[in-house]
């Protein structure tokens, strides 16, 4: 896909891995570890951190210079969650590849950081958490709300801008405090 949209678009000068999941098969956040099934915990790394290894090898190889790279980690790649083993294992290694890649993108003048984000008002969230969760969430986020779409994909903007030309290998949090140990 990237060089299609290469040759489309003559390069690119940035890009936002925005994929992951947060549950599957018979796991989903609020699972123990020892209750986590392997298949379970294999599909999350291999959709949350080998998808984002696949983009950035490709996108590593095909960006101009002065291109920027943003990942979509999550702010439990900071912290240790309990009961979430698998999603938290999955976007650690998420801001571990982010920080690799921006070493070796660095050389080909290529910068790439990471968000991670806290819990969020998306279609992902709302689905999938009940009143009772989605109440949870606030009240262990510091700031006692939900962030919102639109804070993220401002962070987002940014990363790919100029205005943040020196920036590179940052997982930034946008998570209302949730990573700084907060209400947890």
């Amino acid at each position: 896909m990237t060089v299609d949209a290469m040759s489309a678009f003559d390069g690119l000068d940035g890009v936002f891995n925005n994929a992951g999941i947060a549950a599957a098969g018979n796991y989903s956040f609020g699972t123990a570890l020892t209750d986590t099934n392997l298949a379970d915990f294999r599909e999350l790394v291999e959709v949350n951190l080998v998808g984002m290894f696949l983009c950035l090898k490709y996108e590593l190889q095909h960006l101009r210079s002065g291109a920027s790279i943003v990942n979509n980690a999550s702010a439990a790649g900071l912290i240790g969650v309990p009961k979430g083993a698998a999603y938290v294992a999955s976007k650690h290694g998420a801001v571990g590849l982010t920080k690799a890649a921006a070493l070796e993108g660095s050389s080909k003048g290529i910068r790439v950081n990471a968000i991670c984000p806290g819990f969020i008002q998306t279609p992902m969230l709302l689905e999938n958490a009940t009143d009772e969760g989605k109440q949870a969430r606030r009240v262990m986020t510091p700031m006692g709300r939900l962030g919102e779409a639109l804070e993220i994909a401002q962070l987002v903007a940014w990363l790919l801008s100029s205005e943040s030309s020196f920036i590179a290998g940052a997982c930034i949090p946008a998570d209302g405090g949730l990573s700084i140990g907060g209400n947890r």
